[in-house]
């Protein structure tokens, strides 16, 4: 008995892994470079751009969508929610008896009615060709509005609705008139304007 029949036994395992490994790993190189696999990686690589371009576009839109969920957001609702919030913060005011009811701003205003769509809306070019209305004494909910802390804007708006100016969507969708179109559209009258 020799050494190498001593030894045979224990490294042949090893010798026929090394042959396995070998085989697999030349056949394994072959494959990836391979014209096939070239083939395949280009296009991976193309997909990989195309998806990372539409990634890129999608957030662009979605950017976008949200930019204009915002704008329609301030110009149909803000006003809805900041007088919303308006009455919740005000409701202990309200609960409390007061001697003079026009002291209480949150008790006297009164949501705007919504508009019919029967109802003629006023456009600026109507209001001023209109005649002239010099009268100085305002209607009670004119002067509510004109007193309370609400923006110029937000006053602005609610006066020319209830004057049945249209100032939303007034010069195309998402276009509203401007302040200085509600100014203008109410230089009727003259009292208000002072006030503003």
């Amino acid at each position: 008995m020799t050494l190498q029949t001593t030894f045979e036994p224990l490294y042949a395992p090893y010798v026929e892994a090394g042959h396995l490994l070998h085989k697999y790993g030349v056949a394994t190189y072959d494959a990836l470079t391979s014209d096939t696999a070239k083939d395949l990686y280009k296009i991976i690589w193309i997909l990989i751009q195309v998806t990372f371009w539409l990634s890129v576009l999608a957030a662009l839109y979605t950017l976008k969508l949200v930019r204009q969920l915002k704008a329609y957001y301030d110009a149909e609702w803000a006003s809805d929610a900041n007088r919303l919030i308006h009455w919740v913060i005000t409701y202990p005011n309200r609960c409390r008896p007061s001697a003079d009811p026009s002291d209480n701003l949150a008790s006297s205003i009164e949501p705007l009615a919504p508009s019919t769509t029967d109802e003629i809306s006023v456009t600026l070019e109507n209001i001023q060709t209109s005649t002239n209305h010099t009268n100085t004494t305002l209607p009670k909910r004119v002067q509510t509005i004109l007193n309370s802390k609400w923006t110029t804007t937000r006053k602005l708006r609610n006066i020319a609705t209830f004057y049945g100016i249209r100032w939303r969507n007034a010069r195309g969708e998402g276009k509203h008139l401007t302040n200085a179109n509600i100014r203008a559209a109410l230089a009727a009258y003259p009292a208000i304007l002072a006030v503003l």
